[in-house]
């Protein structure tokens, strides 16, 4: 299932990025694709993995708290619940946090894996003029980010 899913998001990007105009293809960062690629489709894939489970908690935990009622009382079934909803909210902040940070580590790796492309894909050009130091720098000041 999974094999399958990516390999529909990865033509889907494929044909997304052959229909491209020339405009399009020269304003898009070679990076932000290749990274898109790679790290994207991973995480919508993680994702996916998780999809039933949405639907299964909440199943799971009414049961469970009904067994926890039967057993020990309403009362420490609402602390119960009012303790799973705590952890969904530091599990929903820290999510944010996470989220943020990755963006930020998107950008430069974005930028990074741009700088490495162009280097493999003019590497002729490169070696003609003499810019290794150049293109060499760039990459140690990205990556030092």
């Amino acid at each position: 299932m999974a094999i399958n899913v990516r390999r529909i998001l990865v033509a889907a990007l494929y044909d997304k990025t052959i229909r491209l105009s020339v405009k399009g293809m020269t304003e898009t960062n070679s990076g932000k694709l290749i990274s898109l690629i790679n790290g994207d489709l991973f995480q919508i894939e993680r994702g996916l993995s998780f999809a039933p489970l949405i639907v299964a908690a909440p199943i799971v935990n009414l049961i469970a708290y009904y067994y926890v009622s039967l057993r020990i009382g309403w009362k420490y079934t609402g602390i119960c619940f009012g303790f799973w909803m705590f952890l969904l909210i530091c599990q929903h902040q820290t999510g944010k946090l996470y989220k943020s940070y990755k963006f930020k580590e998107g950008k430069v790796n974005d930028e990074r894996l741009k700088i490495v492309n162009d280097l493999v894909l003019g590497c002729r050009t490169i070696k003609c003029y003499g810019w290794e130091t150049y293109y060499e720098k760039m990459a140690r000041d990205v990556r030092n980010e």
